[in-house]
Order: C-alpha cells, then structure tokens, then sequence
C-alpha cells in the first residue's frame, strides 16, 4: 500500500510540475502574440511598424516613423530590423512609441541603436497604421512605460506630439512567473547598470535632468508604477520639442 501512495504521490508531483511548466510556457507565448487595441477593434500587429504619429485633432502629423508596439522583447528587435531591411531608402528619421516597457536588455540593445543611427524619438497621442491585412488602423490610449522611458531618451531630438498620452516608470526588476502565479521582484541597481549609459553621455546637454529622473524610478518600487504629471516632463525635461500642445 505505502509503495502505491508513492507512485501515486510521484505520479501526481510529476503531473503537476509539467502542468506548470506549459502553462507558464503558453503565457510567455501571449506575450509574443501582440494585441493592440485601436480606435474600433483590438488587433494583431507586428512589434515594429511604419506609421503617422498625430495630435489628437490630426492638425500636427510625422508621417513615416518607425513604431516600437507592445511589449519589448527579442522579438521586437528582430522586427525593427526586418522593417529597416524593407524601408532603408526611405529616409527614416524617427522613432515612436507605444509600449508598457518589457525586457531591459533588449530595450537597451534598441536604445543603443537609436543612438548609433542618430534617430529622434517622439510620443503622439495617436497612431495610424496598417495591420497585417494592410488595413489601416488608429492606435489610441498611446504609452511608454517602464524600459521604454530609456528608449525615448536615448536620443538629443525628443518631439512630443499633443500632451495626451501615459509615460509613468519604476524601477527595474523581473516578473518570476509560474503559470497565473507571479511575482515582481525589483532591483533598482539594474537601472543605474542598464540604463546609465543612454543617460549619461557628454553629447547629452539634459544629462543632469535625465539622470534625476533615474533617480527617481529607483526609488519606486518594480510592483508599482508612477505616472508622469505635465511638470515632472517639463522638470525632466523628457522632450525638447512639443508638437500640437
């Protein structure tokens, strides 16, 4: 009897452990299945698109910006570069976004990058795009949280379009996810090591002002998250140019 209850026992411990894993497996997979939501519908879409970045009346417009969507993630840098692959002639100057943040050492493979090429960042209260079926589409409810605040200061050309959208931070940190079990951990060490160096460059003249604002997402706590007001954009000063306010 006592040997069945060990089978059993193990049978039902090693059950249970592959469970977890291909659930945990299959929620990291969502991650990579990009849903945006838009003006009517949420969508499929690419982590990196060509699109018109707007105010919301559509009076100030950039047209053909490269558009980071969606968690940040491998993936995402895979999709930039197919895009410039595809757009390389085309005379691509900036850099949009629209994005909760995601892995930091790929958001500072891309920030890098954007600095490498020179590009300018901007934020836009809304987007319009084509989807994979090459319909058009309006992005709303626009962000750039978390990893992505580096991105869009990694670059001396920051152009605000309107004043309608969520940039808010924290500290950096990890998700440790088991199936619908997770839990943020932060580490406010790994900003300073990671991000640092997009901030503290001698080309930089908002250096002191970038690096208080690093400062200031250490300080809150990975689990939480702290929304930038109009003057805390101003003190940090996160854009050097306002399009449409």
């Amino acid at each position: 009897m006592k040997a069945y209850l060990k089978k059993v026992i193990l049978f039902c411990g090693i059950t249970g452990l592959v469970a977890v894993l291909i659930c945990t497996g299959y929620q990291e997979y969502k991650k990579e299945k990009l849903i945006v939501k838009t003006l009517h519908e949420d969508i499929h879409l690419p982590k990196a698109a060509i699109a018109k970045a707007c105010n919301r009346d559509e009076t100030y417009c950039l047209d053909n910006v490269v558009l980071v969507v969606g968690e940040i993630s491998d993936s995402t840098v895979s999709d930039v570069n197919k895009l410039l692959e595809t757009w390389r002639d085309k005379g691509i100057t900036t850099v949009c976004f629209d994005t909760q943040g995601g892995n930091i050492h790929d958001a500072s493979s891309l920030g890098q990058w954007i600095l490498k090429n020179g590009l300018s960042t901007c934020m836009a209260e809304t987007y319009f795009i084509k989807d994979k079926n090459d319909k058009p589409r309006q992005l709303i409810n626009t962000k750039c949280d978390s990893a992505c605040n580096y991105l869009l200061l990694a670059s001396n050309k920051r152009i605000a379009i309107g004043q309608s959208y969520k940039i808010a931070t924290h500290s950096a940190g990890v998700n440790v996810s088991l199936c619908i079990c997770n839990v943020p951990l932060s580490s406010g060490f790994m900003n300073s090591f990671i991000f640092k160096s997009l901030l503290d460059r001698e080309d930089n003249p908002d250096k002191d002002a970038h690096l208080e604002f690093l400062a200031l997402s250490k300080r809150v706590s990975f689990a939480d998250s702290y929304k930038l007001t109009l003057s805390d954009i101003q003190r940090f000063r996160i854009f050097t140019e306002t399009m449409g306010d």
